[in-house]
C-alpha cells in the first residue's frame, strides 16, 4: 500500500493519506508524478527498523534528497533481555496461560495426554533458556501443542 503526504514549502504537513483514498477522492486510476506535483504530495515511507533494535522516539517527519517523506525515528539496540521479552516471552506466556486449564484436576483428559500436555508446557518453560542468546525472532520453534 502506497502511502502520500502534503508538502508545502519543503515540509511534511498532516498526515499520510492512502493511495486508495487518493484514487476514490480525485477519480483518479493511478497516481502520476504530475497529480503529485499538482497537489504539492510526495510519497511517504515507512522507517525500517534494524533487526535487534526498537524505535524510541518519533522526531516529525522529514522530506529526503530522493524526493521521499519518511518519519524520522530514533532507534536503540535491544538489550539481551529485550529481545528474549519481545520474541520468546511474550508468546510463550500466551501459550502457557492458554494452555492453565489442561492442568486442572478435571481436565477431560486421560493421564497419558495430562502428561504430554504437562510435556508440552514445560518446553514452553524452557524456551527462556534454549533461546537465551537470541539474534533473530526466526531462530525460534515453538513446541508442538499434543493433538
Amino acid at each position: 500500500m502506497n502511502l502520500y503526504i502534503k508538502v508545502l514549502n519543503g515540509n511534511p504537513v498532516d498526515h499520510p493519506l492512502m493511495e486508495d483514498n487518493l484514487l476514490d477522492a480525485f477519480g483518479l486510476t493511478e497516481i502520476t508524478a504530475d497529480f503529485l506535483q499538482q497537489n504539492h504530495l510526495a510519497k511517504f515511507e515507512r522507517p525500517v527498523v534494524p533487526m535487534g533494535s526498537q524505535a524510541t522516539g518519533d522526531n516529525g517527519y522529514t522530506l529526503h534528497e530522493d524526493g521521499v517523506v519518511r518519519l524520522d525515528i530514533t532507534t536503540v539496540a535491544m538489550t539481551q533481555a529485550e529481545k528474549l521479552d519481545m520474541w520468546v516471552r511474550r508468546g510463550r506466556n500466551f501459550e502457557l496461560s492458554a494452555s492453565d486449564w489442561t492442568q486442572t484436576v478435571d481436565a477431560p483428559f486421560s493421564a497419558e495426554k495430562k502428561l504430554a500436555w504437562a510435556q508440552y508446557r514445560q518446553e514452553l518453560r524452557d524456551m527462556t533458556t534454549v533461546y537465551g542468546n537470541i539474534t533473530d525472532p526466526s531462530e525460534i520453534v515453538r513446541p508442538t501443542k499434543p493433538a
